[in-house]
C-alpha cells in the first residue's frame, strides 16, 4: 500500500508518466495478461496450500484442519466469482 501511494505520487508529479501509466492501464494486452496472471496464481496459490496441508497433517491436526478450512474458502470464493462472472458476461 506504500509503494502504491508513493508511485502514485511520483506519476502525479511528472506528466508525461501519468499518461504513459493510464494508457497502460487501458491496453487490452496489458489487462488480458492480468488476469490471466490472475489465474494462474491462484491456482499455484491453491496447490501450495494443498500441499501444505499434506505435509502439515503429519505434525499437527489443528494446523491442517485449519489449511483445509482456508481451501474451502478458497473453493466457495472461487465459484462465487465464476457464477457472478458468468452471469455478467
Amino acid at each position: 500500500m506504500i509503494y502504491q501511494s508513493f508511485h502514485r505520487y511520483i506519476l502525479h508529479i511528472d506528466g508525461k508518466k501519468l499518461e504513459e501509466a493510464y494508457i497502460r492501464s487501458k491496453d487490452e494486452r496489458n489487462i488480458r495478461i492480468s488476469k490471466k496472471t490472475a489465474g494462474a496464481s491462484f491456482t499455484v496459490s491453491l496447490y501450495t496450500v494443498c500441499f501444505g496441508t499434506v505435509i502439515s497433517s503429519f505434525f499437527s491436526r489443528e494446523i491442517c484442519l485449519a489449511m483445509i478450512c482456508v481451501i474451502a474458502v478458497m473453493a466457495v470464493c472461487r465459484l462465487c466469482f465464476k457464477f457472478y462472472y458468468d452471469r455478467r458476461y
